[in-house]
């Protein structure tokens, strides 16, 4: 063998693994047999009785003491925040306005330096609940960018604490809040 070097062998480990044991089908239900089909002798139309409503005898008699109760007092179950509070409603809103929220965003927001650095900018949106009482609560990252930016969005976020509830039908109710918090590195 003129030309061909020997080699060491290589072992390469193999696993073989067992068969799984089969498993019947399970049996299908037996069907049942029909054994006879009763014919309708006849179809009788229906009569001026059929529709009859009943007599104020014939009615079951209740029982007890019923009281009367104004819908004003009846409290609806609370099927959580709303989404959006449609045409009849009101948004929550932040006292003094957008531009008064934006403002106190930007006087608060420290750009933290390790995505300045590295050059990482975006807008990090924040998802809250306006309160039945103005107040915010469960804030938290709806859609991050960078650990240390969505960090502080979260932050000042939180710091916001004068909303006018929003309204649905009248009544202050829970709503959601999506505020974009943005970071852009000046050129």
């Amino acid at each position: 063998t003129q030309g061909i070097e020997e080699c060491e062998p290589v072992w390469i480990p193999v696993t073989i693994r067992e068969a799984e044991p089969k498993h019947d089908k399970p049996a299908p239900p037996p069907k049942k047999l029909v054994t006879a089909i009763n014919p309708v002798d006849e179809v009788s139309e229906p009569t001026k009785d059929d529709f009859r409503l009943p007599s104020k005898d014939e009615l079951p008699q209740a029982t007890g003491k019923f009281e009367f109760v104004p819908d004003k007092e009846v409290e609806d179950e609370h099927y959580g925040p709303l989404r959006w509070v449609g045409e009849m409603g009101e948004m929550p809103h932040y006292c003094g306005g957008e531009k008064a929220m934006f403002k106190f965003l930007g006087d608060e927001l420290e750009y933290p330096d390790i995505p300045r650095q590295n050059g990482v900018s975006g807008t990090v949106y924040i998802e809250f609940i306006v309160g039945k009482d103005g107040k915010l609560r469960d804030a938290k990252v709806k859609r991050p960018i960078d650990p240390w930016l969505d960090a502080e969005a979260l932050r000042v976020a939180k710091m916001l604490d004068c909303f006018t509830p929003g309204k649905q039908g009248g009544t202050n109710v829970d709503v959601y809040f999506v505020l974009p918090v943005r970071f852009s590195l000046g050129d």
